[in-house]
């Protein structure tokens, strides 16, 4: 009988060991598939948007005929734009005019290499301009993305914005690249949007993401939408990096869960620093610093993801040679 009880313990216990460890497997497998999820809607939000009913033509984006209090626009189409010059709006009057000689049209968003120098090289500056035509003055608003790598920005002859230092030569300008709000009165249903920009230290250069555009509520909400979106992603990262740390305290022979939580809390940081940039809530930081930083996290998170992989596949294998 006490062998027999013997054999039925054991049998119980490799049961309970089994069902434990189908258990671990689907919360990886799980864990897997919302990382991935994450990463999916990064990329999708980032490279893949849906395009607009307007489009500027010629430097004129006319919005007279709609409601912008339904949603906001991005300014997306023909902007003038100025090679070479950094153009204050509102010095003298038909200021843009003295420059008609060299007014381009530029496809915006996009990079502005094949605008800027005669060789294609994208290192220099420019001014953008965008007369808007709306249905009703008011007070209006934009929010930039990505303005690579230093820009001003004036809404009817006023700074609403700036990130680092755009100038006519590499020694003056500084850069700095950040998500970034700002808010106008129309006049005379018009606004006239000019942004300085200066790149050297990119291979691309100009206004490379959409410029979105509405009211103040409508501005001020989308803006709270994706600090809030990202906020949610970052802290999905940090939840998965604590869920497998504690497994890795609890199990320490599966060396994969520290990789694995390693990977997530790298990615929480890095996700910081981008888009939003969420992490300069906490600390103020350059553009290099917050370059080196990417940099850092992306060398790490690689060599995190090599290591679980490894250890993930030995400890599989271990169990199934132990089966046998």
């Amino acid at each position: 009988m006490s062998i027999f009880r013997g054999e039925e313990l054991q049998k119980d216990r490799l049961l309970k060991e089994d069902t434990n460890h189908v258990k671990y497997k689907l919360s990886i497998i799980v864990s897997v598939m919302i990382f991935i999820i994450v990463l999916s809607s990064i990329i999708i939000l980032n490279y893949f948007q849906k395009e607009d009913a307007f489009s500027a033509d010629k430097g004129i984006l006319d919005l007279t005929n709609y409601d912008i209090d339904m949603s906001n626009v991005k300014l997306s189409g023909e902007w003038e734009f100025y090679p070479c010059q950094l153009i204050n709006p509102g010095e003298v009057s038909n200021d843009f005019d003295i420059y008609k000689e060299n007014r381009k049209y530029i496809e915006v968003p996009s990079s502005w290499e094949d605008y800027l120098n005669n060789d294609s090289s994208a290192e220099g500056s420019g001014t953008y301009r965008l007369i808007i035509r709306v249905s009703g003055d008011g007070n209006y608003g934009i929010k930039t993305r990505t303005i690579r790598s230093a820009s001003r920005i004036f809404i009817n002859g006023s700074e609403v914005a700036h990130m680092g230092k755009p100038a006519l030569n590499k020694n003056s300008f500084k850069p700095n690249s950040k998500y970034t709000i700002g808010f106008g009165e129309s006049i005379d249903k018009e606004l006239e949007i000019v942004i300085q920009v200066s790149s050297y230290a990119y291979r691309s250069g100009g206004i490379v993401r959409p410029i979105e555009f509405g009211n103040l509520q409508g501005i001020m909400d989308q803006n709270n939408k994706d600090r809030a979106l990202d906020a949610f992603i970052i802290s999905i990262n940090l939840t998965l990096s604590l869920y497998f740390f504690f497994i890795f305290l609890t199990r320490r022979r599966e060396i994969h869960s520290f990789y694995f939580s390693s990977i997530t809390f790298l990615m929480a940081i890095y996700l910081s620093t981008m888009n939003e940039q969420l992490l300069d809530l906490l600390f103020n930081y350059s553009f290099m610093t917050r370059t080196r930083i990417q940099i850092y996290l992306m060398v790490a998170i690689t060599l995190c993801f090599l290591r679980f992989t490894h250890y993930f596949f030995r400890d599989y294998g271990n169990r199934k040679v132990t089966k046998t």
